[in-house]
């Protein structure tokens, strides 16, 4: 999926939360910084992109921090910081196209972790139903037959080669620790 872009010429440049005046963010997901690269302390004369690196198709930077040294922090995160403001509790981004390396500010927005699924679910990214896991090895007829199992004394080692999980994952299976809204 490539990401949709504007003409360079219609940029707008803001200066990144809670770093000064050394990073700034562009609403086109691009990060410079003005440090040089010879002396932290010291503006540079003109600012230099910074590189961004993928991390489950993210895109994120690491910046230098006067008080916390090096932060590795998501480019999604600066850019809606300095265009929408800061992150309301209990919000998370959302790519609105669910390109996640499409960091344009009028690609992001902040949602609720429920309204995150349901939009998701929406573009067929992932199943919307309530306790639905995605990127699960486990369906939920493995949940209910490993129950099932563990409840005859079948052992968990056996059980975790069988379903190509770990022994922590079928043992809190069957202790009800998870896939809770699973009924046997």
């Amino acid at each position: 999926m490539s990401t949709p872009s504007l003409p360079l010429h219609d940029e707008e440049w803001r200066p990144v939360p809670g770093f000064d005046d050394w990073y700034e963010v562009s609403n086109l997901g691009r990060v410079r910084s003005w440090r040089t690269r010879a002396k932290l302390c010291c503006r540079a004369d003109s600012p230099r992109v910074v590189p961004g690196r993928d991390r489950k198709g993210y895109r994120a930077v690491k910046l230098t921090h006067p008080v916390l040294g090096k932060v590795a922090v998501g480019v999604h995160h600066l850019v809606l910081a300095a265009f929408v403001g800061p992150r309301p509790h209990g919000l998370i981004c959302d790519h609105i196209n669910a390109n996640r390396s499409d960091n344009r500010s009028d690609n992001l927005r902040w949602v609720s972790a429920p309204e995150n699924i349901r939009h998701a679910a929406a573009l067929g990214r992932m199943d919307g139903r309530p306790g639905a896991r995605s990127h699960s090895p486990l369906t939920e007829e493995d949940v209910r037959k490993i129950r099932r199992l563990r409840f005859t004394g079948e052992r968990l080692k056996s059980l975790a080669v069988r379903f190509g999980v770990s022994l922590t994952t079928v043992s809190n299976i069957g202790r009800g620790r998870t896939w809770k809204e699973i009924q046997p």
